[in-house]
């Protein structure tokens, strides 16, 4: 939904891009476009296909309104955090202990914080 054109059309006339994109979707940013839910909401219904409709978004108390009242029941939730230090630098990932910081890492504990 970071396209204001596709964000406007799925706000404007949901039915309309629902029926443009078939198959499985992913929406990002999904909280843009609530209107989406309710037909989301339909076609799931009408559907037995399970993961049909992947939806993320960054703002989590919007998006979890919108889910909890519109597709509940129909719905599984998965929270992500951000990547850890040691994914973006490609380390082996271990439990974070400031104290015990790899030697061959030349950063201060604040600097990974």
């Amino acid at each position: 939904m970071d396209d204001l054109s596709l964000r406007e059309l799925a706000q404007n006339d949901p039915k309309l891009f629902l029926m443009n994109y078939q198959g499985k979707l992913i929406i990002d940013e999904v909280q843009y476009a609530p209107n989406l839910f309710s037909y989301i909401k339909m076609d799931v219904d009408e559907s037995n296909e399970y993961g049909k409709y992947w939806l993320t978004g960054s703002q989590k108390f919007e998006l979890m309104k919108n889910v909890d009242e519109t597709l509940a029941g129909r719905v599984s939730i998965v929270e992500m955090s951000t990547l850890s230090f040691a994914e973006k630098e490609n380390f082996e990932s271990k439990i974070f202990n400031p104290t015990n910081i790899n030697s061959n890492i030349n950063v201060t504990p604040n600097e990974i914080f």
